[in-house]
């Protein structure tokens, strides 16, 4: 075998199937920086969380992360019915607990805003037991609003 022939060998790609039905769909790989979109909604609403779910110009999601609550988990389900999305429970942002400052809680949810952030995703929808100074839900924030928010909550907490 000559050397020409092996190297035309190796940039040779098949896509070939056994089987003639069989369809590959192939899809560009999405860019890490392409635009996000995060949808807010209370675990104690399933249904406005769903009717919000539904009428989100970015959705459905592809993603979904919850309190660590079975509440905030059975919203999730009920709002997302129908779709396929990969569902994570995230416990920064879980509720306010007995006995944690105001401040506490909104340091720890600003960080748990920032680990929200970090995910590779197109649309998530969050599912939260609480947020932070009464925001009312539902609401949605692109990848940079996030971002701005974790930073206004953190600003808000006195250092110590």
């Amino acid at each position: 075998m000559t050397e020409p022939a092996t190297v035309a060998r190796m940039k040779v790609e098949s896509k070939m199937s056994a089987r003639a039905d069989q369809h590959h769909d192939t899809k560009e790989p999405r860019g890490f920086d392409a635009p996000r979109s995060y949808l807010f909604v209370w675990a104690r609403e399933p249904l406005a969380a769903a009717v919000a779910l539904w009428s989100w110009a970015d959705g459905p999601p592809d993603l979904c992360l919850t309190s660590p609550s079975p509440e905030a988990q059975d919203t999730a389900a009920f709002a997302a019915a129908g779709h396929f999305v990969t569902i994570f429970d995230e416990p920064l942002l879980a509720r306010r607990a007995p006995g944690e400052s105001w401040d506490n809680f909104k340091d720890r949810f600003a960080e748990g805003l920032r680990i929200v952030a970090t995910y590779d995703t197109r649309a998530a929808l969050i599912v939260c037991d609480e947020v932070p100074d009464g925001w009312s839900t539902p609401f949605v924030l692109d990848g940079e609003s996030i971002l701005e928010r974790a930073s206004l909550l953190e600003s808000e907490v006195p250092l110590p």
